[in-house]
This record gives C-alpha cells, structure tokens and sequence, in this order.
C-alpha cells in the first residue's frame, strides 16, 4: 500500500480528506523510523508507534476500517518466517495479569516482544504448549472446567486456546473419532 492509496483508504473509511493528508505523513515518519527491512521487531516498534497515532488522533480512534489499514501498512511486506504481526501490544503491567502473563513467567519472558519472537523461533516450545492443553482437555473428556483446575488456568482461557488450536488443525472435536485420533497423536507426542 503505497502512501497515496492509505489516503485513499482512510478517506474511505470516513477520516476526512485534509486529516488523511496529514496522518499519512505521520505514518510515513513512523514508518521511516522503523524500515522493515531491519527485521520484524522493527515492524513490531511501528506498529506500537501507530498504536500511539491511532489513540491520539480522533479521526482514527473510532475508525476500525483506518487502524486495519494502518496495521496492513505495518506489516506489509512482513517475511513469513517472521510470522504473523501480533496485533496485541500490551504494557508490561497488563501481560502480567493475564494468561500469557503466566505463561511468560514460566518461559521466563519479561517482555512480550520476547513472548512473540519465542513463539517464532520456538515453535516446538509454543506447540508443546498448545498439545498440552489438548491432551488434559481430552484426557478430561471435553471438560473446560476440569482442564482449567489441572493446567492452573482460568476456563475462559482454555476455551481460548481449544478454538485457537482447533482453528490452526481445522479440527472438529466434537467428532468422536477425531477426538479419538488427536487422543493417541496428543499421548504419542507427550511421551516422545
């Protein structure tokens, strides 16, 4: 998205024609302080520094269709061994009162920007994680309740992580047999 079309697509998404202007240039300096070609954690300081514009500036503030490009301005051209751009950059205050607070903690990650690029580049790690939560859900026979009391987590955040799991395999867990083949591959996986 060239810097015109963002005006263009502001000016879309209902900013007015002589605002779009003018954030357009503060996006253009933002994006220039943090050229992407310096690797992802560069796109990840842009894009909290877009965060900074969107908050301050109310033509954006109420505008999702405008902080969406932003985001895809970002992250445009984002190398695929990167991963994806986190959409979520929380003060260090707020990650420590959430579930990935705990899960920082017990990776010993005081940052999220740590969190993200060990997500990256510790993907065995991330999955480990994620078949873990798997395995207890179906050793529980499908109790959210169950699985949050043996993992030490609230149920709301494992029925977070079972639809993000069951999003990336495409799975259907209230398939028996499915449930069944994930049973043996989450046991097979654990005791490997």
């Amino acid at each position: 998205m060239r810097a015109e079309s963002l005006a263009e697509v502001l000016a879309s998404a209902g900013v007015p024609p002589h605002d779009a202007s003018g954030i357009v240039a503060r996006v253009e300096e933002v994006l220039r302080a943090h050229p992407s070609e310096k690797g992802p954690d560069e796109q990840v300081r842009a894009w909290a520094d877009l965060q900074a514009l969107i908050r301050s500036t109310p033509a954006l503030a109420a505008r999702p269709e405008a902080q969406a490009a932003l985001y895809r301005r970002a992250y445009e051209g984002r190398p695929r061994e990167a991963g994806p751009g986190p959409a979520w950059l929380p003060s260090p205050e707020d990650a420590a009162r959430t579930n990935l607070g705990r899960l920082m903690a017990a990776r010993g990650l005081a940052r999220y920007e740590d969190f993200h690029r060990w997500s990256i580049e510790r993907r065995d790690a991330f999955w480990e994680t994620a078949i873990r939560t798997l395995a207890v859900y179906l050793d529980e026979q499908g109790s959210i309740i169950k699985t949050a009391q043996k993992l030490h987590l609230h149920r709301n955040a494992v029925a977070n992580r079972l639809r993000n799991i069951t999003e990336l395999l495409d799975i259907d867990l209230d398939d028996p047999d499915q449930r069944l083949v994930l049973q043996l591959a989450c046991r097979a996986r654990l005791l490997s």
